[in-house]
């Protein structure tokens, strides 16, 4: 008995061969379990680089269709300047034409008086300075160019001391002596009594030593008819003297 509880625990040939089949099985059984992790592992890899290889083109699709975008905004911008400029130029353009038309239609300026046409003087926008309106020289709308004087009646205004005050009244009969025209002498009616006084435009002409109340002087103002043969001849700037009525003491 002892000797066959011996020989039961020897291993025989056939019996080695069916566990080295086993084990040979078995190693293959986890290769093809490690092959399948592998190939697991190696489609999530792709899955994961294909993803985000289709972010990366979705990106960048949308980086280009906002540069689009900017690119349509820009355009419009520009087609809405180019429109808000042409029409800009075409307003100038419609006003210089109304500004011609308006000229040719009023550069024709008829008197409504007989009379001779003085210039005045105008502040000349080009040279900043005042001076006669000539040709061509730039002004301010509704500035006054010239005056139409009438030579058949005109004022003459002048000086008159402080003492004389008293003795002149509107509607008075006075002359006036012209002497660059040969002592021409001219009735005149008074027809303003200037209120305020003050020294006259020469105060040397006083002299030095006249009384005070004589440097105070105030303007009067007489209205002119000229005779017609005097016409022409008297002229708006000639220079003159007022006669004015003797005052008893």
């Amino acid at each position: 008995v002892a000797v066959a509880t011996a020989t039961a625990g020897l291993a025989t040939p056939g019996t080695v061969a069916l566990a080295d089949a086993r084990t040979a099985a078995r190693r293959a059984e986890l290769a093809a379990q490690r092959a399948t992790l592998q190939r697991a592992q190696s489609g999530r890899s792709a899955d994961w680089l294909a993803a985000e290889s289709s972010a990366g083109t979705w990106q960048q699709a949308l980086d280009v269709l906002g540069d689009r975008e900017r690119i349509a905004d820009l355009a419009r911008a520009q087609d809405r300047a180019a429109v808000l400029t042409a029409r800009a130029a075409l307003d100038e353009m419609l006003q210089d034409q109304d500004w011609v038309e308006d000229f040719e239609r009023n550069k024709t300026v008829r008197a409504s008086a007989t009379g001779r046409l003085y210039w005045l003087n105008a502040w000349n926008d080009q040279s900043r300075t005042m001076g006669k309106v000539t040709k061509d020289m730039t002004l301010w709308s509704g500035v006054p160019v010239a005056e139409i004087v009438d030579l058949a009646k005109l004022a003459f205004a002048a000086e008159v001391p402080e003492p004389r005050y008293p003795h002149l009244t509107t509607g008075q009969t006075v002359a006036v002596t012209f002497p660059a025209l040969g002592d021409v002498r001219l009735v005149a009616t008074i027809a303003k009594i200037g209120q305020a006084l003050g020294p006259p435009r020469d105060a040397r002409a006083a002299g030095p030593d006249a009384p005070v109340a004589d440097q105070r002087v105030f303007t009067v103002t007489v209205d002119l008819t000229i005779p017609e043969a005097q016409r022409g001849r008297v002229m708006p700037g000639v220079r003159g003297f007022l006669e004015l009525p003797v005052v008893d003491p």
